[in-house]
């Protein structure tokens, strides 16, 4: 397990929690589906980046969470105006052992299996190493992965 995995499975429980409030339970998923049939969300592939503070050198992971929409344009601007409101508090409460913060949300085109629909795009950001005198490590390894 790496600090990717465990910020992961963090903000996809959060993502669970979310379609549940706005009506669509298991509809949620970790990573991006194969079939993608709306309303779905999922966790995509996060940017590693720098993250400085005042006091301290950090590595951050900012992740894509997107949920995808289809219907009429009317229908879709009340289920985005859901998810945005329940999206962004459950996400910003992601039970990371690491500072979690959406930086943004807005909609977005997405492509799903061809056909292009509307959806709501997440940035969560959360640090995941800060430079001490120790250094930290983003993935453990085992004794023989060493050698």
């Amino acid at each position: 397990m790496t600090k990717l995995d465990d910020t992961r499975a963090a903000l996809h429980a959060a993502l669970v929690l979310a379609m549940a409030d706005c009506g669509w339970p298991g509809r949620a998923e970790p990573t991006v589906p194969d079939q993608a049939r709306p309303p779905v969300g999922w966790v995509d592939v996060p940017t590693m980046h720098q993250a400085p503070t005042e006091r301290a050198r950090a590595v951050a992971l900012t992740f894509p969470v997107f949920v995808a929409f289809d219907g009429s344009q009317r229908a879709q601007v009340a289920l985005l105006d859901a998810m945005l409101a329940h999206g962004w508090q459950r996400l910003s409460a992601a039970g990371t052992q690491y500072q979690t913060i959406v930086q943004s949300a807005g909609p977005e085109d997405v492509d799903v299996g061809g056909t292009v629909v509307r959806a709501l795009m997440f940035r969560v950001q959360t640090t995941v190493q800060t430079q001490t005198l120790c250094p930290q490590t983003l993935a453990q390894t085992t004794t023989e992965e060493s050698n």
